[in-house]
């Protein structure tokens, strides 16, 4: 048995400022399209910076988690703030990761993903600071994922399929894009993962992730992928939904479920 856990809020659709300028052809909405393979990169090498994020509204935010970024130094690090007051202006900043006048060095169990919980806050305005890396390296981060994560208190044994093969969806506008070929070398795995005892309260949650991803209503994939562990978020991966989230009543308020993970290559 494992402990899972699941991201499934990403900084799609908020408003991002920066204190540092992009280089060309790597624009920093790369970070919000759920899509590790796009990219946001600093124009100027060795350069600290800001990114300032205005969710519109109060959100709740326990953890951090940054795709497909270059930070493979350890004696590098990040620090994420949070306005006290809800002040766009930062007048009264608090840190989260990594203490004021400090660094969180890099701690993420895969050598691309940086991932960080903390104790939860409920804020609008957020600030991640990432510290100069040296002559000739440009940081850039793939996307962000930042919201409050969840575990499952039943967990099951995982089922992996060896023949996953290689299911291909196209033009999806939101979310990321799924490519039209792949590499015969990679085969894109599934996960299934049976749930038979789900309580009221793990329902709701079953339920707010099925809104967060935005699944197909014909049983496809979800429009959204979302990162999710089965070891206590030390090995993450990155995947879609498939198949419709039937939660089936077996006692009184005792549910049971079915997942179908697919992987994003």
């Amino acid at each position: 048995m494992s402990n899972y856990e699941i991201y499934a809020q990403s900084i799609d659709g908020v408003t991002l400022a920066l204190n540092t300028l992009d280089e060309a052809g790597f624009p920093k909405e790369n970070m919000q399209d759920r899509n590790e393979k796009t990219l946001w990169k600093c124009d100027t090498a060795n350069t600290s910076g800001y990114i300032t994020i205005d969710f519109g509204a109060q959100r709740t935010i326990d953890y951090l988690l940054l795709g497909n970024h270059n930070y493979t130094d350890t004696g590098k690090g990040i620090k994420l703030s949070y306005d006290d007051a809800d002040n766009p202006a930062f007048g009264d900043e608090t840190f989260s990761v990594g203490a004021g006048g400090s660094y969180h060095d890099y701690v993420s169990g895969n050598a691309d993903r940086w991932y960080e919980t903390f104790t939860s806050r409920l804020k609008r305005y957020w600030r991640l600071y990432l510290e100069a890396m040296g002559a000739a390296t440009n940081q850039e981060i793939g996307t962000i994922f930042m919201g409050a994560h969840w575990n499952w208190a039943h967990e099951p044994e995982l089922i992996q399929p060896e023949d996953s093969g290689y299911p291909v969806t196209l033009n999806q506008a939101g979310g990321g894009s799924r490519y039209s070929q792949v590499s015969n070398t990679t085969v894109r795995r599934t996960w299934g993962i049976p749930l038979e005892y789900i309580v009221a309260a793990e329902k709701t949650k079953h339920e707010t992730f099925r809104d967060q991803i935005f699944m197909d209503e014909n049983g496809g994939l979800s429009r959204y992928p979302f990162y999710w562990s089965d070891d206590d978020g030390t090995t993450f991966y990155y995947s879609r939904y498939r198949g419709n989230l039937h939660l089936e009543q077996q006692a009184y308020q005792a549910w049971k479920t079915q997942h179908v993970f697919e992987e994003e290559l």
